[in-house]
């Protein structure tokens, strides 16, 4: 079945010890909506090899089991009136990330083998990373357009330890997920998870993303952070030595920066010039509009300040956070990064605002 539109009716099979089940597998890049009549069903498997999008509407508030596979990103599953709901899935998996549900009412006490269960009385997914458990509720930042998000309050993108921050975007592009390699960085819980950044020679390497920005791409570029260095605070970009000309430069203290163009912060509530000072908490966004090429620069969710950046982006090169790329020590970053998210668009004034609002009461603006 390919490029379905159309509701069809799911029947449960019975396994060998007569227990109802369903599996979703593979249907070649499709959109299919379904219905499950039955009252109880014993386990649905959802496994795809390639994109799929799922939505299972179960009109007698079944029972189910849900076991999820290996699934490739960018597929999508959400189940809608379900009743009671237990989970077992090897790794992970959250909004944003390949489930949603929507109008499920599981037990208060989460059934769960792996890291995912729904808390009833909170009506949040709750996801373990094997020692606590933490709550999220459906996600209030914007989704359209996301290719990269990281998050260090959010265990399924950062768990507590490891070199390995995750890219929890849900998106496919690019050769592979964007995972990012950290180097000399830390955590600390603080704000309910912050990635730290020695003002020295800490980066995050975010992998396969060469090709993630390119030419005269439309882009976003947003992040939260507590600025502790008065290093220039090198916050997303693929510049540094050997690629200078038409690449792309973003700084936590400073601004934008593309072969010229220069949107640099020149006002805000605690510096009337760039560099902004250290010791705050900022949330800062670029946008770039493909077409007209104006370059938007925000902070602390308002427009700061615009330009023209009506140059190409080149690519080669994997993007890099808190350094220059190619370099152990060019315009470190210093202090606290809580989230950075990258789009494939300008978002609007409005969606910065949301963006802004979605996170402010955690970092403490």
């Amino acid at each position: 079945m390919a490029n379905s539109d159309k509701n069809i009716l799911i029947t449960p099979n019975k396994n060998a010890s007569g227990i109802p089940e369903i599996a979703l597998t593979g249907f070649g890049n499709s959109t299919i909506s379904a219905n499950i009549p039955d009252s109880n069903i014993g386990t649905l498997n959802f496994s795809t090899s390639t994109k799929n999008i799922f939505s299972i509407d179960s009109d007698q508030n079944s029972n189910i089991q849900l076991s999820i596979g290996s699934t490739t990103s960018g597929s999508f599953l959400e189940l809608k009136n379900f009743g009671n709901l237990s989970i077992n899935t090897p790794k992970t998996t959250i909004y944003g990330k390949g489930l949603k549900l929507s109008k499920v009412k599981p037990t208060t006490s989460p059934s769960v083998n792996g890291k995912i269960a729904y808390d009833s009385v909170q009506k949040t997914l709750v996801v373990s990373n094997s020692t606590t458990w933490t709550s999220y509720s459906s996600p209030t930042y914007v989704q359209d357009g996301l290719i990269v998000y990281y998050d260090a309050s959010r265990p399924d993108s950062y768990p507590g330890s490891g070199s390995v921050v995750y890219d929890i975007s849900g998106s496919s592009i690019g050769s592979g997920e964007m995972h990012g390699t950290m180097g000399n960085v830390g955590f600390s819980t603080e704000r309910g998870g912050a990635l730290t950044f020695n003002g020295s020679n800490s980066y995050i390497d975010v992998n396969n993303s060469s090709d993630l920005l390119r030419d005269f791409s439309g882009y976003t570029v947003e992040w939260y952070t507590k600025i502790t260095t008065a290093t220039a605070c090198e916050i997303f970009g693929n510049y540094g030595p050997s690629f200078t000309t038409n690449y792309l430069w973003i700084a936590a203290r400073y601004g934008h920066y593309l072969n010229g163009a220069n949107p640099y912060f020149v006002a805000g509530p605690y510096t009337e010039a760039a560099p902004l000072e250290p010791g705050y908490t900022y949330h800062g966004a670029v946008t770039r509009d493909p077409q007209t090429r104006n370059t938007m620069l925000y902070l602390n969710g308002f427009l700061n300040t615009s330009s023209t950046a009506d140059a190409r982006i080149g690519n080669g090169i994997n993007y890099r956070i808190g350094l220059d790329v190619n370099s152990s020590t060019a315009e470190p970053f210093g202090g606290s990064l809580y989230l950075i998210r990258v789009y494939n668009r300008p978002l609007t004034p409005k969606e910065i605002q949301i963006n802004f609002e979605s996170a402010r009461t955690r970092v403490g603006l």
